[in-house]
């Protein structure tokens, strides 16, 4: 056999149990997926697989495999979820838990077990029940619906992801802007976006927590920053919320998770979370977000500025908490920077 015939033939090999997958997609489809999901997600950039998952097919994976530990909604509190013991089974619709890993990490966890990302044993290994196209439809439906980096900051070619113990002086900054914080509010987890070359399309690449590759993000390029927390507003049930602040710390988009609540409420949330760009920033002493007076009817001029009504002080108030722990989370990581980049 000649050179050229051995490498043709080893190329057959290699693309006949690709074809024969899709094939197989074809003819038999799953049952019923358990949670109905919208277009599949793009995939984060870095991750090496040989086509993107299907979300729709990882649903009514996640339905057969999955649910019983992580819940039909995916929410961490399936039947089997209680006999599982510490820690608990992952909330998979947790902003924070999965703006920190890409996908080529939730496909080793979910391939290899808890283990295999040194996480907990109670994650089983499902490799040698899934083939490989079936364990990234899994993180196709995982990563489905959930925000993005791409979708704050569409120019992010590179982003961050780190969780944040406020020290001594951020503590101190803080409660004389806020009071006292509550046990878990000590900390917070951040995402940093920069810009960069990309190609057109790409999601932005998630960039590990090591000094050398952070050394590569250079502070010019910086966009801006996401941070995440749950905030109860007046009267309505609490609600996760994405920051998005500008590379200043000023607000620039407040999302809440809506899914699961009433129509009404999710109305009021809406109401009570709008308008607050622009607002606020990295200067000390921190300030508290005011409520949005409402913008005027097209060609009116505005109305005489009037008292925020009582429950929109009120969501202000319970809004500049989170608010303000992102800012110093920011605040900590440009001191980082500052230090990465002292030579430059």
């Amino acid at each position: 056999m000649t050179t050229r015939t051995l490498f043709l033939a080893a190329l057959l090999a290699c693309l006949l149990p690709v074809a024969a997958r899709a094939a197989e997609r074809k003819a038999a489809p799953l049952a019923a997926p358990v949670v109905a999901p919208a277009a599949p997600a793009a995939p984060a950039a870095g991750a090496v697989r040989v086509v993107a998952g299907d979300a729709t097919r990882g649903a009514a994976l996640y339905g057969l495999h999955c649910a019983s530990c992580h819940g039909a909604d995916a929410r961490g509190g399936g039947p089997l979820a209680a006999g599982l013991g510490a820690p608990a089974p992952t909330d998979l619709r947790d902003f924070a838990f999965l703006m920190q890993r890409g996908d080529d990490e939730l496909q080793q966890a979910i391939a290899g077990g808890g283990k295999a990302r040194g996480r907990s044993y109670t994650m089983p290994a499902f490799a040698a029940q899934l083939p490989p196209l079936d364990v990234w439809d899994l993180v196709a439906f995982v990563r489905d619906g959930q925000p993005s980096v791409a979708e704050y900051f569409p120019a992010a070619a590179h982003f961050t992801a780190k969780t944040y113990a406020f020290d001594a002086d951020g503590l101190r900054r803080l409660e004389a802007a806020v009071g006292a914080l509550a046990a878990d509010e000590g900390k917070m987890v951040l995402v940093t976006a920069y810009g960069g070359d990309k190609v057109e399309g790409d999601a932005p690449a998630y960039v590990a927590d090591d000094p050398r590759l952070l050394a590569s993000l250079k502070p010019k390029l910086k966009l801006g920053y996401l941070g995440f927390a749950k905030v109860k507003l007046p009267g309505l049930p609490e609600v996760p919320i994405c920051l998005a602040l500008d590379k200043d710390g000023a607000v620039a988009r407040v999302t809440p998770r809506l899914d699961g609540l009433a129509e009404k409420d999710r109305e009021a949330v809406a109401k009570l979370l709008a308008g607050y760009e622009g607002q606020g920033g990295k200067k000390s002493p921190y300030a508290e977000l005011k409520f949005p007076a409402p913008a005027p009817a097209k060609g009116k001029k505005p109305a005489p500025k009037k008292d925020a009504p009582k429950d929109g002080a009120e969501a202000a108030k319970a809004l500049t908490r989170p608010y303000l722990r992102t800012v110093e989370a920011a605040v900590q990581f440009d001191k980082e920077e500052r230090e990465r980049h002292w030579a430059d």
